[in-house]
């Protein structure tokens, strides 16, 4: 019965100094390490989170015990702290890591860890580079890289491959690539590049989907997105602002559809949008705005599908030539404040009767576009004089089983879209009778080769 006992109290013990405090630890100066691990020698795994904030914490050589984190790992306002030395034993941190206010000079001592649940570093003066995370190949949520003025390097994060959470680089002044993002072809949360020395986004070539929105702006010496060729897929908004280098959009050709919108706004350079072409739809709001030297939409030839469309405040832009396939719009129209706009027949459908389903402002631009009258008296203008065309070049309208085409000469391709834009039919005979019987019952749009849209209604 005395040795049950004795065993009993021996285990007790034993259990009872294998392991940290239930609770969040948090140490201000190296004494208190070094006190903590006195009281508690058998501490090598804290069961929450591990706090370090002290202003003459210089060395964590105290935290060598310690091998797993079951919470967040912060370093905060370690304003003498150049080194992470004293974590090398450190192999498993299952909350986020906090990197804040420090002066390391970059990661040496995290070598042990693979994975994180997040990664934040932000405002560390004298940070210049990742190294010592190379080793992590998985990071579950968010990572946010922000104000490390000196931060010229994260190649260390060259094993990653995908990010589940929010990608966040703002204000890191002398970070010039992305090297170290090159494997990166997945982000679950929104893309932000705001605000860095970014001289170009090459590294980010096998990126092909972000399941939220993308913010590029403020990149100063940011002169081309090439690197994005492969991104297809946004389901968000996409804006790209305010870089003032940016001469083109090449680099987005991989995009036919954007969810939601694309704003592109008070880019001081950008002379065209090309690098658009091959986008087709977006499923909410274009908006142009406030882009000085703009001059060209004609990459935008290929949208058929666009809600609410805004041109706005480009002082340079003459012509809207470019948007002559949208033939409606879901919500509203605004051409405005574009003093040298003067070309605007490419919206002469969407003046139609019935083509914008909102609001139409169209002023203070040019003479020939100052209102949406004066664009319609130009439009019906043109379609007096050219030959008296017909416009509608199919009948019946509306119709059920099909139509006929009334063109005289022979029609190589005839396509139908829905109201989202969406493709539905395309005949490339040269057949006069068109079947529309699986079409359900509404409102289609069709293009006679590459004639301007026409409405068919389908009984």
């Amino acid at each position: 019965m005395r040795l049950q006992i004795l065993l009993s109290f021996l285990f007790v013990g034993f259990y009872g100094f294998s392991q940290c405090p239930d609770q969040d630890l948090e140490f201000n100066t190296e004494n208190e390490i070094t006190e903590f691990f006195i009281d508690n020698p058998g501490c090598t795994e804290v069961l929450r989170n591990l706090k370090i904030s002290g202003l003459s914490i210089e060395s964590l050589q105290g935290l060598s015990p310690i091998t797993k984190i079951f919470g967040n790992l912060t370093l905060e306002e370690n304003s003498t702290l150049q080194s992470l030395s004293g974590l090398d034993n450190l192999t498993q941190l299952n909350g986020t890591l906090i990197v804040e206010g420090n002066a390391i000079l970059d990661f040496s001592g995290l070598e042990g860890l693979t994975s994180l649940n997040g990664l934040t570093i932000l405002s560390n003066s004298n940070l210049t580079s990742l190294q010592g995370l190379h080793n992590i190949t998985s990071i579950q949520q968010d990572i946010v890289i922000a104000g490390n003025l000196f931060l010229t390097s994260i190649e260390a994060l060259s094993n990653l491959t995908s990010v589940n959470g929010i990608l966040y680089f703002e204000s890191n002044a002398a970070l010039e690539t992305l090297n170290g993002l090159q494997n990166i072809q997945f982000i679950g949360g929104y893309f932000y590049l705001l605000s860095n020395g970014l001289t170009s986004i090459e590294h980010l070539s096998n990126l092909t989907s972000v399941q939220q929105g993308i913010y590029i702006g403020e990149n100063a010496d940011l002169a081309s997105l090439n690197g994005l060729e492969n991104l297809s897929f946004v389901s968000s908004y996409f804006r790209i602002t305010d870089n003032d280098s940016l001469t083109s959009l090449d680099g987005l050709s991989g995009f036919t559809t954007i969810n939601t919108a694309l704003m592109i706004d008070q880019n001081d350079n950008l002379l065209s949008l090309d690098g658009l072409e091959n986008l087709q739809t977006i499923t909410d709001y274009l908006f142009i705005d406030d882009n000085d030297s703009l001059n060209d939409l004609t990459a935008l030839e290929s949208l058929i599908s666009v809600s609410t469309l805004g041109i706005t405040n480009n002082e340079t832009l003459e012509s809207l030539e470019g948007l002559d396939n949208i033939p409606f719009l879901m919500d509203n129209l605004e051409i405005s404040e574009n003093p040298n706009l003067n070309v605007c027949i490419a919206i002469c459908t969407l003046l139609e009767p019935g083509n914008v389903g909102g609001n139409i402002n169209i002023e203070n631009n040019d003479v020939g576009c100052a209102t949406s009258s004066v664009i319609w008296d130009i439009c019906e203008t043109l379609s007096v004089e050219e030959n008296n065309i017909e416009l509608e070049n199919f009948y019946p309208n509306p119709a059920d089983e099909y139509i006929l085409i009334s063109k005289k000469e022979s029609i190589s391709k005839v396509k139908i879209y829905d109201l989202q834009g969406k493709l539905i039919l395309v005949n490339n005979n040269s057949d006069q009778k068109i079947d529309i019987s699986k079409l359900e019952k509404g409102i289609y749009f069709i293009q006679l080769e590459n004639t301007k849209f026409e409405k068919l209604i389908v009984e």
